[in-house]
């Protein structure tokens, strides 16, 4: 395989072929739909360079290295498209669900745009405030991750889709806001729903889905995907909260500075509390037992 010939190789290649060799491991989806002329732009080399980059690692050409690449991709989106087959043996169900686990993540790592993280991260970090939709047991998710978003200074909260809540929050809710539906699996029509109406109100939309064909997929206008790909159609915990957790990664890094201020403006306030509280616990009182009378005259007054 590719993989081994280039890992094997690594050391010996010269700069360029190394910029060849670290993007294909690294970006094997993108390269699988580029020719030669298209990855050599892509990347600032010759075309020739290339060519000679294949023949390097053995083959005729760089046709053939690629149809090596497009095999795996081939490979590896027939086993996400491929449901498992059901058993009733718990150990087999609980096997197959960790191989799952582990080709979702792998999946949404490769399919990850980092322009849409940086678009996420963009939006969401500037919102006035975050609405956060979800339903079933995504709504602890979303009440998670909506704490961890006020923890960073960025004012979110998290509803059920409701036509009460829904129609509540909605009218309230402005274009400086941003709205996030939580798909955990494919029947959350009315987190849809919530979507095209915010949508429709001139509020950004972000849906985050098991599938691009899922509802909330299809309303929103970013979409970050945490493959799903079971058999019963249980919501899939593990990926969606990884994406969560990755989502959150970059708020934190995207508003430091906001972050910095506020730990500064905190450890201020702190200071000035403690200090206020050690003023009250020991005043700066007279010493009554020491202190001398006032000695009086005939009269009874006090000279």
């Amino acid at each position: 395989m590719y993989r081994d010939q280039i890992r094997q190789a690594y050391d010996d290649l010269s700069p360029s072929f190394q910029v060849l060799a670290k993007f294909l491991l690294d970006h094997t989806y993108e390269a699988a739909f580029m020719n030669a002329s298209q990855l050599a732009l892509h990347l600032d080399v010759d075309p020739a360079t290339v060519v000679r980059f294949a023949q390097r690692l053995g083959y005729p050409g760089f046709p053939e290295l690629l149809g090596e690449i497009r095999s795996e991709v081939q490979d590896d989106l027939q086993r996400y498209t491929q449901p498992s087959e059901f058993t009733t043996d718990p150990a087999s169900v609980a096997l197959a669900a960790l191989r799952r686990e582990i080709n979702n993540l792998e999946l949404m790592e490769r399919s990850m745009k980092p322009r849409n993280i940086n678009k996420f991260t963009e939006k969401v970090g500037n919102a006035s405030s975050v609405l956060i939709v979800a339903e079933g047991s995504g709504h602890a998710l979303g009440q998670l991750f909506s704490h961890q978003l006020n923890s960073i200074g960025i004012n979110a909260h998290t509803i059920s889709p409701s036509p009460a809540s829904v129609a509540a929050t909605l009218s309230a809710m402005s274009p400086d806001d941003v709205v996030i539906g939580i798909a955990e699996t494919s029947i959350c029509q009315d987190v849809a729903h919530a979507i095209r109406l915010a949508r429709h109100r001139g509020i950004y939309t972000v849906g985050i889905a098991g599938s691009t064909t899922w509802p909330v997929a299809t309303a929103a206008e970013l979409l970050l995907t945490a493959p799903n790909t079971s058999a019963i159609r249980t919501p899939d915990f593990p990926a969606l909260m990884t994406l969560l957790s990755t989502l959150y990664q970059a708020l934190w890094v995207s508003t430091q500075e906001r972050q910095l201020a506020k730990e500064k403006a905190y450890s201020a306030m702190l200071r000035s509390f403690t200090q206020l509280r050690n003023n009250e616990n020991h005043p700066d009182m007279p010493d009554r037992l020491t202190e001398r009378p006032q000695a009086a005259n005939g009269f009874g007054i006090s000279v």
